[in-house]
């Protein structure tokens, strides 16, 4: 009766080791740190957005979701959502960016333990854009600006330039000319008295007659 209900014993433990040999459950694992998993760092947000990620942490006792302008002197922190109840791979809350200026934030994750310490996560370089356009990343490597063309005009080279001579003005008077012209002008004269005084020669003698 013994060696029977060993036996079923023994029959009974080889098929529960085998059902958990074979079986796709595990056995839950911890995180050493909180996570968020979305959003991540860089992206844009717009409107009611859901913060996920994990605080399966062992010593876990509460969290608290925060966030803040990416660049603050102050180094201020809003919350956003708490819970005592453990997270893993799960919703952590909501953010509502539509009630904040557009601008660029970073969110924090903050898990208490029972032993009075804290551990937090941060991400940063969120992009806010609900009012204003979402800017367009371009990069350098594949993007040629080109400066506008610049057309060079070759300048013709100078032209020398003989002097040359002026025709002569036929009006110009010389001292010369002007000699030859009074010296003509005195012949002429002469020529039309002598004329004139032989006519008047002429007639004297015919009235004489």
């Amino acid at each position: 009766m013994l060696n029977f209900n060993s036996m079923i014993h023994r029959i009974e433990k080889t098929i529960l080791l085998t059902f958990l040999w074979l079986s796709p459950w595990t056995p839950a694992k911890y995180i050493d740190n909180p996570i968020i998993e979305s959003p991540k760092s860089g992206e844009v947000v717009q409107g009611i957005i859901t913060i996920t990620g994990s605080t399966d942490i062992i010593g876990f006792q509460s969290y608290e979701l925060f966030f803040a302008y990416a660049i603050d002197d102050t180094d201020t922190w809003f919350l956003l959502s708490q819970s005592k109840q453990t997270v893993n791979g799960g919703i952590l809350g909501t953010w509502d960016t539509t009630t904040i200026t557009d601008g660029n934030y970073r969110l924090m994750l903050r898990v208490y333990f029972d032993d009075f310490t804290t551990r937090e996560t941060i991400v940063t370089g969120l992009k806010v854009r609900n009012y204003t356009p979402i800017e367009t990343e371009i990069s350098p490597s594949s993007t040629t600006i080109s400066g506008p063309e610049v057309t060079q005009v070759s300048q013709p080279a100078p032209i020398k330039q003989s002097p040359q001579e002026l025709p002569s003005n036929p009006a110009n008077i010389t001292s010369k000319g002007l000699l030859k012209s009074i010296g003509i002008g005195i012949i002429i004269s002469l020529i039309a008295l002598f004329i004139i005084g032989g006519l008047v020669l002429f007639r004297t003698l015919s009235r004489r007659k």
